[in-house]
Formats: structure tokens, C-alpha cells, sequence
């Protein structure tokens, strides 16, 4: 059994089940591209066991053996929105809202030295 890691023993549902979807989208383009698990393998640097885990969704893989398999199918174009600034919605309305907040103190700031 693999190891687990104290920052993937608690993670939420709904990142398993992400990670689960994420590992099948990368099986499926494996196959696709009629390449087999031991074959990924060694062009990523890894083992066999490591792809099959990368697949299941095993939380426990590092980042870097993912990365190095999204390589390998040349996905990596569609890694590099993922969380973007510009599609980070609620990071844009808080700092939306920060900025609102911060020109009203100025405003009130310009007001309380208007002689």
C-alpha cells in the first residue's frame, strides 16, 4: 500500500474525487494516443506503478510525476489556466473590494485636509 502523507490524509471530498476525474482524463488520453502505462513511464521518468497511481488519483503522488505525465501527452497547455489570476473569480471580487475600500479612505482622507 502506498504511503500516505499527513497533507493528503484529511483532503475534502470533493478534491479526491477531482484528482480521481483528473487521473481518468489522463488515462483516457494515454490510450488515445495508444501508448502503454510502461511506455509514459519511462519517457516521464517514473515506474509503471507510478502512472497507475497518477491515474487512480492517488493524492499521494508527488506533483512532479503528474506534471512529468501531463508533459509526456502534451497537455500541458491546458494546465496553465488552471488557476490563472484572471479566471480567479473570488480573488477578483476581494480585491475588487479592497481597492473600493481603499478609495474611500483617501476620499476621506482628501476631505479632512480640505481647507
Amino acid at each position: 500500500m502506498a504511503k500516505t502523507r499527513k497533507c493528503t490524509e484529511g483532503l475534502p471530498a470533493p478534491m479526491v474525487d477531482i484528482l480521481r476525474r483528473l487521473g481518468g482524463n489522463l488515462a483516457v488520453a494515454r490510450k488515445r494516443r495508444r501508448m502503454r502505462q510502461k511506455d509514459v513511464a519511462e519517457l516521464a521518468g517514473c515506474t509503471r506503478q507510478t502512472i497507475a497511481r497518477i491515474e487512480a488519483g492517488d493524492p499521494a503522488v508527488s506533483m512532479g510525476a503528474w506534471m512529468n505525465l501531463v508533459w509526456v501527452l502534451q497537455l500541458s497547455g491546458e494546465f496553465i489556466g488552471l488557476c490563472s489570476p484572471e479566471r480567479d473569480v473570488l480573488g477578483l471580487g476581494l480585491d475588487a473590494e479592497s481597492r473600493a475600500r481603499l478609495q474611500r479612505v483617501r476620499e476621506k482622507r482628501e476631505k479632512e485636509l480640505d481647507f
